[in-house]
């Protein structure tokens, strides 16, 4: 008997459809989501890329909370064909997907997906408030960087975003004060007038720049601490906290090795920002840049989300969506002109959609599927179903 069950078993398991979880999620964050995969449902093979995969030895391909412009165009072509052929595609949303305003055109992954990305941007722009130490210790190469950077932002934004740049040594003083980003060539000239002189007070700079920042209108506001020293922490924690209620995201860069890690961390943490650190200042520019435009310009929205059902389809059969909990976020999309919107959110943006696309079919899930946004949900009795 127990070798019949264990060859049945085999049997089983040689039917289980083949599924390529793409992750860049840290180990275990999903764990509901792929304990609902591997529960018998799936023969589920897990990577970080698409890289190196043969996707004809899948039926389905999950691509999970992934910057989808980091994917290579012949990856994306690849993904494309495959689904044309009857391959099943699930996109699920998160945090890292980011709309690029550079592409004019779709690519592969993008005509191939049932929702496309929807640009960030309201029309009442974003205000981006950089915090840069001036202190002598920033003399040379370092301030040098630092200006560069600081123009390299300033060029990325639009007119009707807002900029400020406020520089600090044992006092503070705003080199641009907030204003439209306008004339650019005016802020810049006085970006590349900033000198180097005096301490490191970096407390009385952030209360400053977030008092400066909280009335100004604008959808997204984001802070950048930069600084190569060591300060008295004052109350920048609880105004980190604060910030964070207010939709203010701070993100500090710290160059060097004498800067107080666990101080620019905790500020960083509380105002859910990022934290980063680098020895080699020439990676600055790159650092501040990708910073900006993932706070500025992603998608995602975080806030308390309701699922309403759009259409009744036969994958929401006991359910029971009328008990679905709350999620805590989600990434914009607009769902294609010929899909089918299944789950909205609060009856505007879509949540899950579909369509048939060749052979095969393509669905996008806008939310996540970990605790970040839907710790509620991954817990839920309708979630494995």
């Amino acid at each position: 008997a127990e070798l019949g069950e264990v060859r049945f078993a085999q049997s089983v398991a040689l039917r289980l459809p083949k599924a390529l979880y793409v992750t860049q999620d840290p180990l275990g964050s999903e764990k509901d989501f792929m304990d609902v995969l591997s529960a018998g449902r799936f023969d589920v093979t897990t990577t970080s890329t698409l890289d190196g995969q043969k996707l004809d030895d899948f039926q389905i391909v999950i691509l999970n909370n992934l910057d989808l412009e980091a994917i290579s165009l012949e990856r994306k072509d690849r993904v494309e064909q495959w689904v044309k052929q009857g391959g099943g595609l699930l996109v699920i949303g998160g945090e890292r997907n980011t709309f690029n305003e550079a592409k004019k055109v779709e690519d592969a992954l993008d005509r191939a997906m049932s929702a496309k990305l929807a640009p960030p941007r309201s029309p009442e722009g974003t205000c981006v408030t950089l915090i840069v130490d001036k202190s002598s210790s920033m003399e040379g190469r370092k301030m040098e960087l630092a200006r560069v950077a600081s123009i390299g932002v300033i060029e990325n934004l639009r007119p009707v975003d807002f900029v400020g740049v406020l520089i600090f040594d044992n006092s503070f003083q705003w080199a641009v004060p907030i204003r439209k980003a306008e004339d650019r060539t005016l802020i810049k000239r006085l970006v590349a007038g900033i000198t180097p002189d005096g301490g490191t007070q970096i407390a009385p700079a952030l209360t400053e720049a977030f008092r400066r920042t909280v009335p100004i209108k604008a959808t997204y506001k984001h802070i950048v601490l930069l600084t190569d020293g060591i300060s008295e922490e004052g109350d920048s924690i609880a105004l980190a906290k604060e910030a964070a209620t207010q939709s203010i995201t701070i993100s500090t860069v710290g160059l060097g090795q004498d800067v107080n890690r666990a101080y620019l961390e905790k500020i960083a943490a509380f105002s859910k920002g990022k934290a980063y650190f680098l020895n080699d200042p020439s990676g600055l520019e790159q650092i501040l840049l990708k910073d900006v435009m993932e706070f500025t310009g992603s998608t995602a929205i975080e806030k308390a989300i309701t699922a309403v059902v759009e259409r009744q389809a036969e994958i929401l059969e006991g359910v029971g969506m009328e008990s679905a909990p709350a999620l805590r976020g989600y990434t914009k999309f607009i769902a294609k002109p010929t899909a089918e919107t299944i789950l909205s959110i609060d009856q505007r943006d879509p949540l899950l959609t579909r369509w048939q696309y060749g052979l095969g079919r393509s669905v996008v899930f806008a939310s996540d599927a970990k605790s970040r946004w839907a710790d509620a949900w991954v817990n839920w009795k309708g979630f494995d179903r």
